[in-house]
């Protein structure tokens, strides 16, 4: 059992000198938490990446930092805020999450399963020297001494926005429902100081697009689980026992790609399968189309390099494009205008032919009595379309060529979108239906399976979704 050292008045105030100069000798001299593994009360340990985290959070910094499950990050945000509120006068902090009571459950009652009630539990257990007299209500703690307070809020386009934050924090930023927004909320709220901090979601998401952006002002962190001190291959392999693929990929591998709940394509790997694939004049080339009808319109450019002793050939995926609230002949335009040109005998240069496939929905009519694949046979684009097939047809006639599709780097929507193209799932992450989840990430996923679908259709009815 811990005892508590007794001070004299002096030396009381040479210790919060010095917890005042370095967050980190505040944490591991005086603050205690909760050991989620044990459900003891512990100093927070003196890791060698919890020391580099506080020392270099000092003062507050754009950060990204993807990391394992149980890595201790979370307590160690909410000591870095409690730490701002204790010794510097006048800031404001922010706190969101994916739900509310993750953010507070409670207020004055609040408990240690949410992040402002692991401040409150670090907080009644300072020693008295320490332990300022804070006001805690539901979703703020407010130190009157200081004048400093942490506001919390749960994820929504508007978090923050009525306020101009010294540190702000998105939590589990990876999980937050229309994470863009959120960000870009808080990024006019907190110019330096913006933290995210989750384990990874897919790629459809503002934490991943930080991740991979290669300009901007966040600071990269990862913390692994083999960073911590007091995890091995044994407790590794203690965790994923109980764990789905997805779940290892997210919680424990820091794996984008693989960490959806039932993700329909798992099977890409975009370690092997995403590289330079540029434009070759002498390979066949073919576009695959999803209309959007009410939605954006997705269409993928995509050549095939016959590969000998190889049932398919080597899939390229070249180019693609994503947009909405526009008419055919636009997307005609912005086809023609694409530079894939042959070289005839005389030099010039003309396009090259590629064939088209598509939705069968697109040859229903509109308002204006055209369809979509009439419209485009106006502009000299010709669309191939099979009907009769269900939803689980064109999965399964993606799925089986997938192993061989290659992805040029430049389609990073299409990298985005099949990381979180996915199967509906119950709140445990168990597939629901052999369908896909209609959502802002299908249209691309669409446009590939409608020509994976035409161009290698099944033939075998015993194929299954994988």
């Amino acid at each position: 059992m811990q005892v508590e050292a007794v001070f004299s008045r002096d030396q009381a105030l040479e210790e919060s000198w010095k917890c005042q100069l370095s967050p980190y000798y505040f944490a591991t001299r005086y603050c205690k938490t909760l050991d989620i593994e044990t459900n003891e009360t512990r100093l927070c340990p003196e890791y060698p990446y919890l020391k580099e985290f506080f020392e270099e959070n000092k003062e507050p910094y754009n950060e990204h930092i993807e990391k394992s499950r149980q890595m201790f990050i979370s307590w160690a945000f909410m000591i870095l805020f409690l730490h701002d509120i204790t010794f510097k006068n006048n800031v404001a902090d922010f706190i969101t999450s994916r739900k509310e009571f993750l953010v507070d459950d409670g207020g004055s009652l609040s408990t240690a399963n949410s992040l402002m009630g692991r401040i409150r539990f670090i907080w009644e257990r300072l020693p008295d020297f320490l332990r300022m007299p804070l006001d805690i209500s539901f979703l703020r703690i407010k130190n009157p001494m200081t004048g400093s307070f942490i506001i919390g809020e749960s994820s929504n386009p508007n978090a923050g926005r009525s306020g101009t934050w010294y540190r702000a924090l998105m939590d589990e930023a990876a999980l937050i429902p229309k994470s863009e927004s959120v960000f870009s909320s808080l990024q006019q709220a907190c110019k330096k100081g913006l933290y995210m901090n989750s384990t990874p979601y897919g790629r459809g998401n503002v934490f991943a697009r930080i991740r991979f952006s290669k300009n901007g002002t966040f600071r990269k962190r990862s913390f692994h689980w083999k960073r911590h001190p007091e995890r091995d291959l044994e407790w590794y392999n203690l965790q994923k026992a109980n764990m789905t693929e997805d779940q290892t990929a997210r919680e424990l591998d820091i794996s984008y790609e693989k960490s959806v709940h039932g993700q329909i394509y798992h099977m890409f790997d975009s370690k092997t399968q995403v590289g330079n694939y540029p434009y070759k004049a002498d390979l066949p080339l073919y576009r695959g189309w999803d209309f959007g009808i009410g939605a954006p319109v997705a269409i993928l450019w995509i050549q095939e390099r016959p590969v000998p002793k190889q049932i398919f050939p080597e899939i390229r995926i070249i180019a693609e494009l994503e947009e909405a609230r526009h008419m055919p002949p636009y997307y005609a335009k912005k086809v023609r205008e694409m530079p894939f040109k042959l070289r005839t005998e005389k030099g010039k240069l003309i396009p090259k032919d590629a064939k088209d496939y598509g939705d069968p929905a697109g040859k229903q009519t509109e308002i204006n009595l055209k369809s979509w694949v009439s419209w485009l046979a106006e502009e000299k684009i010709y669309m191939n379309v099979k009907h009769g097939q269900r939803k689980l047809d064109t999965i399964l006639a993606g799925q089986r060529i997938m192993p061989y599709v290659r992805v040029d780097e430049s389609c990073v929507r299409f990298q985005e979108c099949i990381s979180s193209y996915k199967h509906p799932t119950d709140d445990q992450g168990n597939i629901i239906k052999d369908d896909y989840e209609e959502n802002e990430f299908t249209h691309l996923m669409k446009a590939f399976e409608y020509y994976a679908v035409n161009r290698f259709p099944l033939k075998k009815s015993t194929w299954e979704a994988e």
